[in-house]
């Protein structure tokens, strides 16, 4: 009986120890906007300047372990998005990444909620499955930009006004920015 219980209990032992849980790798996510140093993106979407647009941040990842890691990347917003899909970064080490943040001329001023996500894919060699993946939330924003069109609403004609006389003149004036505007 003694020898019975010894072995069900011996086989029960390396059950326990596999299912400890290890603990989540030690490494830090951080993004910058490489023109203002803050977290927030602003992006111009005014058709007549020479720039494109769209924004960049520069992200920072920053090992602590004693062991290489393996990440993958990506992003949630409702814009256009490049960036790695993935990066190795050295035990104890560090290794950049840039996003991109593609938007359209024209666009209506507003402000959008970037999201970037890491997880560990591989720990050294070993595969690993991140179930908390480390999030930088960042904020763009799309300028506003104003632009106008002002047209005479009758023909071009002389009129010869006497004491009281006068007539009307109207124009329609056409907001063609992309927010709301107030003309003076």
């Amino acid at each position: 009986f003694t020898l019975m219980c010894a072995i069900l209990l011996l086989q029960a032992i390396p059950m326990v120890s596999a299912q400890a849980q290890v603990p989540p790798p030690d490494y830090s996510l951080m993004c910058t906007n490489p023109v203002s140093g803050g977290v927030a993106i602003d992006i111009d979407v005014d058709p007549e300047t020479s720039t494109p647009p769209s924004g960049i941040t520069d992200c920072v990842i920053t090992n602590q372990e004693s062991y290489s890691l393996e990440l993958s990347i990506s992003s949630e917003i409702g814009l256009s998005v490049e960036h790695d899909d993935s990066i190795v970064v050295g035990a104890n080490g560090e290794e950049t990444f840039q996003v991109t943040i593609e938007a359209n001329d024209r666009m209506l001023e507003g402000v959008y909620s970037l999201r970037i996500l890491t997880e560990v894919t591989k720990t050294g060699e070993l595969d690993y499955s991140d179930d908390d993946p480390n999030i930088h939330a960042s904020i763009v924003r799309i300028m506003q930009y104003a632009t106008f069109t002002f047209e005479p609403q009758q023909v071009d004609n002389n009129q010869k006004l006497i004491d009281d006389e006068y007539f009307e003149v109207s124009y329609i004036m056409t907001n063609e920015g992309n927010g709301r505007d107030i003309f003076l």
